[in-house]
């Protein structure tokens, strides 16, 4: 009996092991996410037939990073695939706009992803846009 609780102990162990990763990961959602100091934020706006999405960046602190944002169509629609990087600065109290793209709002469905890193901490948020989003 003793060997049968031993055993699942070390199950229960091995499996806290290995689910302990996939559950940080799962954590990784869409929308605005933060850590500590820093936040990001993909906004859209849209006038006539065109959407337009502003990645943001938000901060408690003055910060300098980097950052990447890209923006592709998902779906049989277009073929959007836009890649803007670079290196940002940001101050407490207003949201630094970090790349900006307009794109045709009819019918096509787009996926963005914004990643910040500042001070080897990466923050990330997703958004899906459009009429199946």
């Amino acid at each position: 009996m003793q060997s049968i609780v031993k055993n699942h102990r070390h199950l229960a162990i091995a499996m806290g092991v290995v689910l302990l990763p996939i559950g940080a990961f799962a954590t990784m959602g869409t929308g605005t996410q933060s850590a500590g100091p820093l936040s990001c934020d993909i906004r859209t706006s849209q006038s006539g037939g065109q959407i337009t999405l502003n990645a943001l960046a938000s901060t408690d602190r003055s910060v300098n990073g980097n950052y990447t944002f890209h923006v592709s169509s998902t779906g049989a629609s277009n073929g959007t695939n836009i890649d803007q990087s670079g290196a940002f600065s940001a101050s407490p109290g207003k949201p630094a706009t970090l790349g900006s793209v307009m794109l045709d709002a009819s019918g096509a469905t787009y996926k963005a992803t914004l990643e910040l890193t500042v001070d080897k901490k990466t923050v990330s948020c997703t958004k899906r846009i459009g009429d199946s989003a």
